[in-house]
């Protein structure tokens, strides 16, 4: 399920450099709050790490222009082991603000069962701006796009496989 509402920081543009540099996470209200970007020294040992090597990010990272404006977005998965839950999280930037999605939460112990990559290109369907796959690795997946004012879900792309 997707959590429609977005917490929506005003920033001046003395604070917001003009163009982020690509990777870049911004300091979200959720990095303030004790989350931290997982990576892969950070999963469990159930945590699919051979699986993982398949990925730069080792399916914990995006960065993509995600609405279509020219600058790159970020999507990270985010875990506070204090709170016991874990976000996947959505930062669209822009000149003067930052909106931030919540496009999933699950529970701290299941972090290292869940992964998220851009969607294979499909322009048969008509796919004009990237697609995101949330996947666990046992093979539960769905899709999301930015539309506008909010994630929506997608039909899978046809051509999606779940990483070996």
């Amino acid at each position: 399920m997707i959590l429609r509402s977005v917490i929506r920081l005003l920033l001046c543009t003395a604070i917001l450099p003009t163009a982020a540099q690509a990777g870049d996470f911004p300091q979200i209200a959720f990095i303030a709050m004790g989350y931290a970007e997982l990576t892969r020294d950070a999963l469990p040992p159930d945590g699919h790490q051979q699986r993982r090597m398949a990925d730069q990010t080792g399916f914990l990272a995006i960065t993509a222009d995600l609405n279509g404006d020219g600058r790159d977005d970020e999507v990270r998965i985010l875990a506070n082991p204090d709170r016991g839950d874990a976000h996947v999280v959505a930062v669209i930037q822009s000149p003067d603000q930052i909106d931030t999605y919540v496009l999933s939460s699950l529970s701290f112990d299941d972090r290292g069962q869940i992964g998220i990559q851009l969607a294979p290109p499909a322009p048969s369907q008509g796919q004009s701006r990237p697609h995101i796959v949330l996947f666990r690795f046992d093979g539960a997946a769905e899709c999301v796009t930015f539309q506008g004012e909010e994630f929506e879900q997608v039909p899978m792309p046809a051509n999606w496989t779940l990483p070996n």
